[in-house]
C-alpha cells in the first residue's frame, strides 16, 4: 500500500520523557523518593473496519485501556491516544488527549474518514493499516510515565459509490464555459448520457486544459472523472476533494480542439470524444486585453475582453459593453500596458506606460458616449483607438414576478420585484410557488408571468407559446421567453409546490426555475500559504471537509507559525481557495495585518491570517471556515 505520510511531515514533535511504546521494565530508581506508573493495557474494538458514509455520525472503533496506577505515591493520572500509519514513528502521528470518565476514547465513521483523507492523504475506497498505544503520565516529574503494549488495525475509507441521476453535468477549462456554467449530458438508456456540439478547446501543453463530469450541475462529490493509471477515457467515481488529478486531459492523448460529440457509459465506466467540427482556438499570449474598472470582466484575462489580431499590430474586438462610467487601458499577457496619451490633441490616442507614468485611462461619457456594445480597435502602428456602434440591447431596467402560483397574485401592487444581476440579467431567490392540481377542465395548474412594471399594466413576458393541449397534442413545453401574456406552468413540467430560485435572461431569451439553493456558499475550500506544510503548492493545497452548508473544517493542520523579523513581525500566514486546480475565488482576512489587524472575522479577498501575531505557536489546529457567520475558528488540537 502507498502510504502518503508526506502530506503530514513535520506535523507533530512530542517529548516523552520515557523509552517507547511497549517497554515496560521496572528501572533501579536513584532516589526512594522516585516511583512510577504500572503500564496500561489498550485494546481496539475492531482490527479492521469499513466506513461507511450512511454511519457517519455513528461509533466506527473504540480505544479502550485500564487504569495505570502509582506504585508508591498517590497522583492524577492522565492519558494521552497516539495514532499513525504503520511503519511511521507512532509519536509523530496524531494525538488525543483523554477527557474521561471512562478509560476509552471513540472516533465516528467520518472523524477515521476525515483522518485518512486529510491528514494522512488517503483516497477514496483506500485501506490503511495504524498502530495506536495510550501513553499515561501524572503531573509530578517524580513518577516515571508509561506506555502501553501497541495494538494494530486497519481502517477503509468511504468507497465511491457510482450514482446514475438524470442528467451528468460537464465542468473544466477545456470547455466553452470553463468553470462558471456546467454542460448538460441527458441520460438516454439507463447510466448513458451524451451531448452533441460540445466546445473544446485544449490549449497548449502547458495550459493542460481538461474537464470531468458532476451528478449535480453546481459541482459535487462523488464526480467522474479520469481513472488514475487506466487508459484515455476510462471512468472513475471520485468521493471526495483531493483524490488526485481526475480530469480528463484529451491534448494528451493527441485530440485536438473542435466540436465533439460526448458520450460516457457509466456502465461500461468509458467516455468516448468523437470530433464532429473545428473551432478557432483563442491563445491568449497573442492578444491585447482590455481592461478596467465598471467593465464587465474587470481585470481578468479572459476571451471575452480579449482583441485578437486582425493585421499587424492591429487588434479588435467586435463585442465589448462598455458603460459612460467605464474606465479602461489596454494590456498584453506579459502586462505590458499601454494607456491614454493625455499630451495628444486626440482624446483616442494611446502611448506604451513607461516607468513614472501615471495611471491614465480612457473613459467613454468624457467623450459623450453612451451605454452599449461596441467595436473596439486598437491600432499600434498609429496608437489610435476606435470605438463604433454602441448600440446597447433594449433591456427592461426593472422586472416584477406575478401570477397564480405566487404570492402575489394578480395584485397590483404586490408584485414579486426580481433583483438586476447584470444587463438583462434578473433574479428572485427563494420564492414561494404553489403549483396546483390539475383537474379535468384545466390540466395546467397555477401560472406565473412577468411584468415591467409594479404600478400599471404595461409590458408583459411570458412562455413562447401557449401551454394549452389542442385535439388531443400536448402543448408548449419549456421555458423559452417572449414579449406576450402566455404564462409558465411548472406543473406540467413535473414540479412541484416549494420554494425556487428563478432567473430570466433577456440576453438569451430563458427562464431558469431551480429549486432554492440557498445561500452562495463555496462547493469546496482549501488552506494555502507559508503557514501550511506545502506552501503556495495549489495543487498540495489543503483541502477541507464541509461539516454542513457553508461551514468548512479541516482537522490536524500541521501549522508552522513561523518568527518575527526585524520589519516584518507578521511570521508566517494563510487564507482559502476554493479550487486546488486554478486560481479562482479566494477568502482571507477582514483587514489587512500590515494595518495592525488581528482578528478572524473572513471576506472575499486576498489578506492572509498570521497565527504568530495572535499569540499561536507550531503545532497542530483544527481551522474551521463558516461562510454563515464570516469568521474562522482556529483551535489547538
Amino acid at each position: 500500500m502507498k502510504h502518503l505520510w508526506k502530506y503530514i511531515a513535520g506535523a507533530l514533535a512530542f517529548a516523552l520523557p520515557i523509552a517507547s511504546c511497549s517497554d515496560d521494565n521496572t528501572s533501579d530508581f536513584p532516589d526512594k523518593e522516585w516511583s512510577e506508573l504500572t503500564a496500561p493495557v489498550l485494546t481496539v474494538s475492531d482490527e479492521d473496519v469499513t466506513l461507511d458514509a450512511d454511519k457517519a455520525d455513528q461509533e466506527a472503533l473504540k480505544f479502550s485501556w485500564t487504569a495505570a496506577s502509582v506504585v508508591t505515591r498517590s497522583s492524577s493520572v492522565m492519558y494521552d491516544l497516539y495514532l499513525n500509519i504503520e511503519g511511521e514513528d507512532l509519536f509523530k502521528g496524531i494525538k488525543r488527549e483523554w477527557e474521561g470518565p471512562d478509560l476509552a476514547i471513540s472516533f465516528t465513521h467520518k472523524e477515521l474518514n476525515d483522518l485518512i483523507i486529510s491528514t494522512f492523504g488517503g483516497k477514496s475506497g483506500e485501506r490503511f493499516a495504524f498502530r495506536a498505544c495510550v501513553y499515561a503520565h501524572t503531573g509530578n516529574y517524580l513518577i516515571e510515565d508509561k506506555t502501553s503494549e501497541e495494538v494494530s488495525f486497519a481502517a477503509t475509507a468511504y468507497a465511491a459509490e457510482v450514482v446514475k441521476p438524470a442528467s451528468l453535468w460537464m465542468k473544466g477549462g477545456a470547455c466553452e464555459y470553463g468553470w462558471d456554467k456546467a454542460i448538460e449530458l441527458p441520460q438516454g438508456e439507463e447510466g448513458i448520457y451524451t451531448a452533441e456540439n460540445v466546445v473544446l478547446k485544449f490549449g497548449k501543453p502547458a495550459d493542460n486544459k481538461g474537464f470531468k463530469f458532476y451528478v449535480e450541475e453546481n459541482g459535487s462529490y462523488p464526480f467522474y472523472g479520469q481513472k488514475i493509471g487506466g487508459e484515455f477515457g476510462q471512468v472513475q467515481t471520485f468521493a471526495i476533494a483531493n483524490d488526485g488529478d481526475s480530469q480528463f486531459y484529451p491534448l494528451q492523448y493527441d485530440y485536438t480542439s473542435g466540436i465533439y460529440t460526448v458520450h460516457i457509459d457509466l456502465n461500461t465506466m468509458m467516455l468516448t470524444l468523437t470530433r464532429t467540427g473545428d473551432v478557432t482556438e483563442f491563445d491568449p499570449e497573442t492578444a491585447l486585453y482590455i481592461l478596467g474598472d465598471n467593465m464587465e470582466n474587470g481585470w481578468n484575462m479572459v476571451e471575452a475582453n480579449a482583441l485578437l489580431p486582425v493585421g499587424e499590430n492591429i487588434y479588435e474586438n467586435t463585442r465589448i459593453y462598455l458603460k459612460p462610467e467605464s474606465s479602461f487601458k489596454f494590456d498584453f499577457y506579459d502586462w505590458t500596458e499601454y494607456i491614454r496619451d493625455d499630451a495628444a490633441g486626440d482624446y483616442w490616442t494611446l502611448r506604451k506606460k513607461g516607468e513614472g507614468d501615471g495611471d491614465i485611462r480612457f473613459i467613454p461619457g468624457d467623450q459623450g458616449l453612451g451605454e452599449g456594445y461596441y467595436t473596439v480597435r486598437v491600432d499600434l502602428n498609429t496608437l489610435k483607438v476606435t470605438l463604433t456602434g454602441g448600440g446597447a440591447p433594449s433591456y427592461p431596467g426593472t422586472l416584477f414576478l406575478f401570477g397564480p402560483a405566487t404570492e402575489a397574485g394578480w395584485n397590483l401592487g404586490s408584485f414579486i420585484p426580481l433583483t438586476k444581476v447584470s444587463n438583462g440579467v434578473f433574479q428572485a431567490k427563494g420564492v414561494n410557488i404553489d403549483v396546483g392540481t390539475a383537474n379535468p377542465d384545466d390540466n395546467k395548474g397555477n401560472g406565473f408571468k412577468f411584468g415591467i412594471s409594479n404600478s400599471e399594466w404595461s409590458t408583459e413576458y411570458g412562455a413562447k407559446e401557449a401551454f394549452d393541449d389542442h385535439d388531443g397534442q400536448q402543448g408548449y413545453r419549456g421555458w423559452e421567453l417572449a414579449q406576450n401574456s402566455n404564462q409558465f406552468y411548472p406543473l406540467l413540467m413535473g414540479h412541484a409546490s416549494g420554494a425556487y430560485d428563478i432567473t430570466v435572461d433577456f440576453t438569451t431569451m430563458t427562464v431558469r426555475f431551480e429549486p432554492e439553493q440557498g445561500p452562495d456558499y463555496p462547493a469546496a475550500l482549501y488552506i494555502l500559504g507559508d503557514a501550511m506544510p506545502h506552501g503556495w503548492d495549489l495543487g498540495q493545497a489543503v483541502a477541507m471537509t464541509q461539516t454542513t452548508p457553508g461551514v468548512f473544517t479541516a482537522e490536524n493542520v500541521p501549522v508552522k507559525v513561523g518568527t518575527a523579523q526585524e520589519g516584518n513581525p507578521k511570521g508566517n500566514g494563510f487564507k482559502f481557495i476554493i479550487s486546488n486546480t486554478e486560481w479562482l475565488t479566494e477568502y482571507g482576512a477582514k483587514g489587512s495585518f500590515d494595518d495592525g489587524y488581528t482578528g478572524w472575522e473572513l471576506v472575499q479577498g486576498s489578506n492572509q491570517f498570521y497565527p504568530l501575531m495572535m499569540g499561536f505557536g507550531d503545532g497542530n489546529y483544527r481551522i474551521t471556515a463558516d461562510f454563515k457567520t464570516m469568521t474562522v475558528r482556529f483551535e489547538a488540537m
